[in-house]
């Protein structure tokens, strides 16, 4: 067994404490992070079995930043996150497991040559591996606990029928991906596709190729917020097919048309209780119906002989009624603030939408509500609903909408996520104020700060100039001297506007 660090520290960054536990681990004690600058060197040898091991070469339980070089040919653990700025080099196994902090996330640079060789999840069964930006792993991905939470893409580039291994049945609450999931693939293989949503665990489907249409690869993901009213069909007399279970998403890299392959989609857990009470199941492909849905087989969601890749739906016969129908939710970033988005077709009895957030993925909070615009909360065309979220947090914001009807009865959406890796944190209070308004600013470095206070005319009442430091900042604003009325606080940072707030001056 091999062990070789080097490590140009940033000043008190971290200090280092090295134990030997049967093999040779590394421990680290009284720091926040490991920052391998350009130039270091972490290099690790030992035994690589596709499994995580009680006694790894190497394990950190806080993060790991790389902009030098990790080289692994045994097996490192993280208990927290690891970002890749510079190399990282794998032949062996990379495990994530639960540390100090419930979660682990993957950032920066893991495709190509930095790819990972196996990719191990062993986060805890109610823990996430969070995926920010593309993951590509060589060999194997292995599921023995956890859930892998992806905003990017994950990609295992090995085309054997046994490089995803572990995950759970369908309906499972963890070992599964939600989010997307690429793999290669052959001709005469049937691949185990576990993907799925944070509300309804993996719902999982099976895909055999008999013509691959000159592709070698399929990404796939699946996404509850695209369920709602589906194509309908007269089966004895009024019974309609209105109910759908989600939508798998399924593409390839080959040409449409000459694809030839077979499907099985496997709703389950709670993606079920969808169903229930149907006379017949139908299997929607694009919107439409694959064979005659009035004589389907309850339970038969398999397809053969289909020559393109498009989106799928189960849909049953139960006339209940969806208080919603969602067709877009949507998250995204601006410069300080998260945006929410999201687009009805139809709103049945619908009284208002609560906005939610999450720093964690599971305890979500209110955080606004938005009424609903349709009459009396009824409404069968296309309404569009945005909210901003003007405080997010530094790291993952998970958001999703709590739908309420008239009779208190709610429904949750899926779970939309953003992640800030450097939010400069701005807090401007109180409000309404008296004698004075604060400005807290959080910063990574040393910049130029403006602070302007306007009226609803727009005339500058006061104007501050200064540099702000590492760490927190503060500032205060005179205001007992000012009129009661409305005004605008900005706060620019190297003349970039970073904080708009409207405040009340009250006496």
């Amino acid at each position: 067994m091999t062990f070789w660090l080097s490590l140009p520290i940033k000043n008190k960054i971290m200090k280092i404490i090295i134990l030997n536990l049967i093999g040779l681990c590394m421990a680290y004690s009284a720091m926040s992070q490991v920052h391998i600058e350009s130039g270091g060197n972490i290099f690790v040898t030992g035994t690589s079995n596709g499994v995580s091991n009680t006694t790894p070469e190497l394990y950190s339980e806080i993060p790991v930043i790389n902009y030098g070089t990790i080289t692994n040919n045994g097996e490192i653990q993280y208990g927290d996150s690891v970002v890749n700025n510079g190399t990282y080099t794998s032949t062996g196994d990379d495990v994530f497991v639960a540390g100090t902090t419930p979660n682990n996330a993957v950032v920066g640079n893991f495709k190509g040559a930095n790819d990972m060789y196996n990719v191990i999840v062993n986060a805890g069964s109610a823990n996430f591996l969070f995926v920010h930006d593309t993951l590509e792993v060589d060999e194997r991905l292995v599921f023995e606990s956890g859930t892998v939470l992806s905003i990017s893409d994950v990609y295992v580039k090995n085309s054997a029928v046994n490089a995803i291994q572990g995950a759970s049945l369908s309906g499972g609450s963890d070992k599964y991906i939600s989010g997307s999931l690429e793999r290669d693939v052959s001709i005469a293989t049937n691949y185990s596709m576990p993907v799925g949503d944070v509300n309804h665990g993996n719902q999982s489907f099976n895909i055999l190729f008999n013509n691959t249409g000159g592709g070698n690869k399929i990404s796939a993901s699946y996404d509850d917020a695209l369920a709602g009213s589906a194509t309908k069909a007269a089966c004895q007399d009024t019974n309609a097919f209105n109910v759908q279970s989600g939508t798998w998403t399924i593409t390839s890299n080959g040409v449409n048309s000459n694809y030839d392959y077979d499907i099985t989609l496997i709703p389950a857990g709670a993606n079920t209780s969808l169903l229930a009470a149907s006379l017949y199941d139908a299997f929607v492909k694009d919107g439409q119906f694959i064979g005659n849905p009035c004589a389907n087989t309850l339970g038969n969601y398999s397809a053969t002989g289909l020559i393109s890749f498009s989106q799928f739906n189960i849909v049953g016969g139960n006339n209940a009624v969806l208080p919603i129908t969602l067709k877009v939710f949507k998250v995204y970033k601006t410069a300080s603030t998260d945006v929410i988005e999201w687009t009805t077709d139809a709103e049945v009895n619908n009284k208002l939408f609560s906005i939610e957030r999450s720093l964690d993925g599971i305890e979500f909070t209110e955080i606004g509500v938005v009424q609903s615009k349709a009459l009396n909360g009824n409404s069968n065309h296309t309404l569009d609903y945005r909210f901003i979220d003007q405080n997010p947090q530094q790291g993952y914001n998970y958001y999703r909408l709590k739908q309420v009807d008239f009779d208190e009865k709610s429904t949750l959406s899926n779970v939309k996520y953003v992640f800030w890796d450097d939010l400069k944190v701005v807090q401007v209070y109180p409000n309404p104020a008296s004698e004075f308004i604060k400005i807290d600013w959080s910063s990574k470095n040393n910049s130029d700060l403006k602070v302007k206070l306007s009226d609803m005319r727009g005339r500058i009442i006061q104007h501050v100039q200064f540099k702000s430091k590492t760490g927190m900042n503060s500032l205060k604003l005179k205001t007992h001297d000012l009129p009661s009325g409305i005004y605008f606080v900005q706060v620019y940072e190297n003349n970039r506007l970073i904080k708009s707030e409207k405040v009340r001056k009250q006496d």
